[in-house]
Parts: C-alpha cells; sequence; structure tokens
C-alpha cells in the first residue's frame, strides 16, 4: 500500500532532520492506499496534509486530513489522534485544502454517487470535527451537469467566499469548470 509521506528541506534545499526522522515522515492512516495531496501551514506551524484513504476496495476512498506538529509528529489533539476521515458517498478523495482566517480547514475533490463524481467540499472545525454550519453537516457536493467533476483546488477569497475549480466532462471529454459555494453562517 501508500502512506502519506512528507519531507521538509531547509533554504539550502537540504533535508532537515529536526523534522521526523532526518526530516522525512511517513503515515499510514490505516487503508491499503493513503494519498497526501496537498499541505498547508497554520499560523501557529502546524502542518495540514489532506488527500484520501482506502480503506477496502469495496468502501472506496474517503477524504483523509492530517495534522503534524511542526516537528513532524502527529498532532494527537486533532481529530481522532491526529486523522480525521471523512465518507461522502461511494468513495471520495480531497485534492487542495485552504485554511480560512477562523482557523476552519476546507477541503474541495469529488465524491462518487451513483457511478458520477460530483465537486466534493468539506469544512472542518479547527480541531478537526466536521463543521455543521457548512452546508448539510459539513459537507456540500455540487452536479455541474456532467458526469465526472473533480475540484482539483480551492482557495478563500478575502470575503469569507470559497472558490473551488477543477475539471467537469461527458465520457472522458473534460472541460473547465468551476463552482463556488458562500457559508451562510459563522461561528
Amino acid at each position: 500500500g501508500y502512506d502519506f509521506a512528507l519531507a521538509r528541506y531547509k533554504s539550502n534545499g537540504a533535508l532537515d532532520s529536526s523534522f521526523g526522522t532526518n526530516g522525512l515522515v511517513n503515515t499510514n492512516i490505516g487503508g491499503n492506499y493513503d494519498y497526501g495531496n496537498s499541505v498547508a501551514i497554520q499560523s501557529d506551524g502546524k502542518i495540514l496534509v489532506a488527500g484520501a484513504s482506502e480503506f477496502t476496495f469495496t468502501t472506496g476512498d474517503d477524504f483523509a486530513l492530517v495534522r503534524y506538529t511542526i516537528n513532524g509528529l502527529i498532532d494527537s489533539t486533532f481529530g481522532t489522534n491526529g486523522i480525521v476521515n471523512t465518507n461522502i458517498g461511494d468513495g471520495e478523495e480531497a485534492y487542495s485544502l485552504a485554511l480560512q482566517s477562523d482557523g476552519k480547514i476546507v477541503l474541495a475533490g469529488y465524491t462518487l454517487n451513483s457511478g458520477n463524481l460530483n465537486f466534493a467540499l468539506v469544512r472542518y472545525t479547527d480541531i478537526g470535527t466536521l463543521d455543521p454550519f457548512f452546508g448539510i453537516g459539513g459537507i456540500v457536493t455540487t452536479d455541474l451537469g456532467f458526469n465526472y467533476e473533480i475540484a482539483k483546488t480551492v482557495a478563500i477569497q478575502g470575503d469569507g467566499k470559497i472558490v473551488a475549480a477543477g475539471r467537469g466532462g461527458i465520457s472522458g471529454n473534460n472541460d473547465f469548470a468551476f463552482n463556488f459555494s458562500v457559508c451562510c453562517a459563522s461561528n
């Protein structure tokens, strides 16, 4: 299988030996295939990595989010022992993450529902729980009218609106696609 993998470098390009083990960190989230796709550094120096974890071939991937300390240790105060897995549909993967100014964390990717891939956004609180004030129970899925839609990146505008961009297509013919979601309440 695969694990989340991180490396931290010094400004001269050498591995930073104060991070993890000789500059490297590998994390088995518990799935057969764990993919880390996006990283962000919080204002306190803690490190967030988003991706997916596949526990079995029958259940598909889940959104996966891990928080590490500044030294590369899993932050046990976040989620469940530093890890958050979120099942949305028949399978999903997070490709991008963004940090809001209030500390909330937004992941963007896709979810598989009834054979179609749709944009998926998930928002977590700063302690790694789903934000009940975002979408339905912290989750927003959007069908853009194609059968193949993947949000590949997410950003937070200055006014707090969330913008996700990616691709959408029918039977492999992908077109540029975008969607944005606005949170109706703040907490």
